[in-house]
């Protein structure tokens, strides 16, 4: 999945890119969870790589049902449906070892961070600060994946959203609630 993930972002050109994939080669991002509890979805080892690539496929499927003047480009699905979510998930995960020295069976996971702003803001950031070039609507389709589930509220932020935002929460919400355990 790593080759197929690092040549899709390859394939955007996009400035910058170059750091991102470093990043995350240099990172956890393709052993990490995509969250910490059993609740949740993929809870496991290179959970975080599979989901952001099931999102990646998933807005790619939605994208090719619209109307051929609402398509969004091919660079801007990669990007946002596998980017959304490197902000809070890469790098804060730690086994969650109970004081039997056991991993915890229902929650393998806490959270170890230190850097606490919105889900979205967090990706953008990271995203940036590498030195990726965004389109303003990757950067409002990345902030707003979360759409009803952000943490300033469903009616608060939704004159912010865009199309994007809202095809990556399809695909996103999609993937996490039906394919994923």
């Amino acid at each position: 999945m790593k080759a197929q993930i690092e040549e899709l972002l390859r394939s955007t050109k996009r400035e910058g890119i170059e750091n991102v994939i470093t990043y995350l080669a240099e990172s956890d991002f393709y052993t990490a969870p995509a969250s910490g509890t059993l609740q949740y979805h993929n809870c496991v080892v290179g959970g975080l790589a599979d989901h952001s690539y099931k999102v990646y496929q998933h807005a790619t499927m939605l994208n090719e049902l619209l109307p051929a003047n609402k398509k969004f480009s091919k660079e801007s699905i990669i990007l946002v449906g596998l980017l959304h979510d490197i902000g809070p998930k890469v790098n804060t995960y730690k086994d969650n070892i109970l004081a039997s020295g056991k991993i915890s069976d229902k929650k393998p996971y806490v959270k170890n961070d230190t850097f606490k702003i919105g889900h979205g803001e967090k990706s953008v950031i990271v995203l940036l600060q590498k030195g990726l070039k965004l389109t303003e609507e990757e950067i409002s389709g990345i902030r707003w994946h979360m759409n009803a589930f952000d943490d300033i509220g469903f009616y608060k932020g939704k004159d912010s959203w865009n199309k994007l935002s809202i095809l990556c929460f399809i695909a996103d919400y999609f993937s996490s609630q039906f394919l994923e355990e």
